[in-house]
């Protein structure tokens, strides 16, 4: 059985890996809801906060899902993409619309509720263009992003519980 950190008001770290397919995966129990997560997921302006290397973030609706347009500070130089979001019923994933940066960009939120805490799991995979970085070094930026992406939501949904 595997252990995985519970997030109450302290500041465990999610677990992360790199699954075979190169998928960066973190994952972490958080004291609230699933209820009370998909809620902050679901306000694309929480996406900007929980990245630190995402600088700007536009969408649009189309139908029941939104597109999304994100600029990162990226290696060099900033990279940009549009990419699909929409909610599942298990959380939400996005895929890839346009980019001259990234010729694969998936992610996918997995919200699974455990009585009054929820199993987050955040599962990104991306392939860069014209770059001239090792796979290695970008998969240690992403494991980096992803621990942040989910400790940053963490603290969100904390944050907006204590304020209540």
């Amino acid at each position: 059985m595997l252990a995985i950190p519970v997030v109450g008001f302290g500041s465990d770290l999610p677990r992360t890996s790199v699954d075979e397919d190169g998928s960066v995966v973190g994952q972490m129990v958080i004291e609230a809801t699933q209820e009370e997560i998909r809620h902050i997921l679901s306000q694309i302006d929480n996406l900007r906060e929980l990245s630190t290397e995402v600088t700007i973030v536009e969408s649009h609706r189309k139908g029941r899902c939104q597109e999304v347009e994100r600029t990162s500070r990226g290696v060099w130089r900033p990279f940009r993409w549009l990419a699909l979001r929409c909610p599942t019923a298990q959380g939400f994933s996005e895929s890839l619309v346009q980019s001259t940066d990234l010729s694969h960009y998936e992610t996918e939120w997995v919200l699974e509720e455990m009585g009054e805490s929820t199993n987050v799991t955040y599962r990104v995979h991306t392939e860069v263009d014209h770059v001239m970085v090792p796979n290695a070094v970008v998969r240690s930026g992403m494991l980096s992003g992803v621990k942040n992406a989910v400790v940053n939501l963490a603290k969100k949904v904390l944050k907006k519980k204590e304020n209540r």
